[in-house]
């Protein structure tokens, strides 16, 4: 159900790896909450901590004699016993979760009192999740457990009317998901995302409650920054006094980013996806740092041919055209990729920033394509326009026509358009490789610009299968439609 494991730190001791999103996320849509049956799921929680207890062999006493038997930061090894902490946190939550549809109907105020009585239970078995992962767990395992327990801690301060101590947490939790989600794969910003969008309601509500200045205009990923910029970073002091070690994880933050290619979440910015693509004026975002650095490196190949003019050369090596579309193939591999694992995680959470992610992949795919074809497109005609030169022949003369094959000034093209023919039958039927440069110079001319015909006919279909897939607003800020028109264009000038 979720990635657990360990790995060996330096000093000999396992570091436990426990993916606390998505283990709480299957949990919860597989067990009952897909249809909001908390019972079922609290129940679910409780036959399943008394496996898992026995599975780890921490047991609490027998069937005739009670014996507590907490996990601790000595006991736990395995990720079992990590699993034992958030089984323990998500049966109080639910049962507290029941508790609150049960008062909504009857207003009874002894069920809104035990209802704050399992969140607390909940939020102390959060606590000391968040304690011990801190201790045994790798730092995202760690971190992911502290945000878990933030979002429950938010929860609670929220009933508790505490407004002020609500905001905090549930904007320390948004911040520590969304640098987890920026540095993590498809479906773990997917999950991220996900834990951000329920906190929305209580950062939107408490931040109208403290009277928050300009709250009821701004989105509540915007109030959370700046409630962060302005409230948390400004003043550690009180901000530790309602979360514990705020200042420690505030730190671990910023080293999680600079491990990650120094691709940590900006405070100021409102964009979760800190890479980009700048694109026919617009800019494309996403989080894969890997595809960040092949399209910096496919443009910088590009530069330099562009610079060296190898593009317009005939006598320019083709290795040099060959590394760039080979770097151009690769950054739409990636992409294709990229937008795979973003559908996959967006059908496993429907989470709004994962649709927006695989738009924004689709257009870097489509990015390449386009790029692959241009280097293509125009390798080919400024060849054939400089074989043209050399004959002393330029397209759209009344007496060498590409268009024409029959004339006294023609049958030269004629003869040479015969032995192109004969040539591509020969390659097709005995698969043996004939050159260009072994044709003569008319049927070269007339193959290279054959060839860029072909390739913008094949941009067009690419361009409109891509499009096809890209939503409207992602589309809209590259000037997607256009560039169909382009090719649309292109190719009724080369046919």
């Amino acid at each position: 159900m979720s990635q657990t494991g360990s790995k060996v730190q330096d000093g000999g001791q396992k570091e436990i790896g426990f993916d606390v999103f998505s283990y709480v996320h299957d949990s919860r849509q597989t067990y009952g909450l897909r249809a909001q049956e908390y019972t079922r799921y609290r129940r679910y929680c409780a036959h399943h901590l008394r496996t898992v207890r026995k599975s780890a062999k921490m047991t609490q006493g027998s069937s005739k004699a009670y014996s507590k038997n907490d996990v601790t930061a000595e006991v736990a090894s395995t990720p079992e016993h990590i699993e034992i902490l958030v089984l323990e946190a998500e049966r109080a939550w639910a049962y507290a979760m029941d508790l609150r549809e049960l008062y909504s109907r009857t207003e009874e105020p002894r069920q809104r009192y035990h209802l704050i009585r399992r969140l607390r239970a909940a939020s102390k078995a959060g606590e000391q999740l968040a304690a011990v992962a801190g201790s045994v767990c790798n730092q995202r395992t760690s971190l992911s457990c502290y945000a878990y327990w933030l979002q429950i801690r938010a929860q609670l301060h929220f009933e508790l009317e505490e407004w002020e101590a609500a905001l905090d947490c549930a904007v320390f939790c948004c911040v520590v998901s969304k640098q987890l989600g920026a540095t993590g794969s498809s479906q773990q910003q997917a999950l991220a995302h996900s834990v951000i969008e329920t906190l929305d309601p209580i950062v939107r509500l408490a931040a109208y409650q403290v009277r928050m200045g300009g709250a009821q205009q701004l989105q509540p990923s915007a109030i959370a920054s700046q409630w962060y910029t302005l409230h948390m970073k400004n003043d550690p002091e009180r901000v530790g006094r309602v979360i514990d070690g705020f200042a420690t994880v505030d730190a671990s933050l910023k080293l999680l980013g600079a491990s990650n290619d120094g691709q940590s979440v900006s405070d100021e910015q409102d964009s979760s996806f800190e890479n980009g693509l700048q694109w026919r004026g617009g800019r494309v975002s996403f989080t894969n740092s890997a595809l960040s650095s092949q399209i910096e490196n496919a443009e910088a190949q590009l530069s330099q041919i562009i610079d060296d003019k190898a593009l317009f050369r005939t006598d320019a090596p083709d290795a040099l055209v060959k590394d760039v579309s080979s770097s151009f193939k690769k950054v739409g591999k990636t992409a294709r990729s990229c937008v795979a694992d973003a559908l996959a995680a967006s059908a496993k959470v429907g989470s709004a920033a994962t649709d927006k992610l695989s738009s924004a992949y689709l257009l870097v795919e489509l990015y390449s394509i386009c790029a692959l074809h241009a280097v293509a497109v125009n390798r080919y005609v400024q060849q054939a326009d400089k074989i043209a030169a050399d004959l002393n022949v330029a397209p759209g003369d009344s007496d060498t026509s590409f268009g024409k094959t029959s004339g006294a000034g023609n049958m030269w093209f004629a003869g040479d358009i015969e032995a192109a023919s004969s040539a591509c039958g020969q390659t097709k039927n005995t698969a043996k490789k004939v050159t260009i440069d072994r044709l003569a110079q008319g049927t070269q001319i007339v193959l290279l610009y054959d060839m860029a015909r072909k390739s913008i006919e094949q941009l067009g279909s690419a361009c409109s299968r891509v499009l096809a897939r890209v939503s409207p607003s992602a589309g809209g800020s590259v000037y997607a439609q256009q560039i169909v028109d382009e090719v649309a264009t292109a190719s009724l000038y080369y046919s």
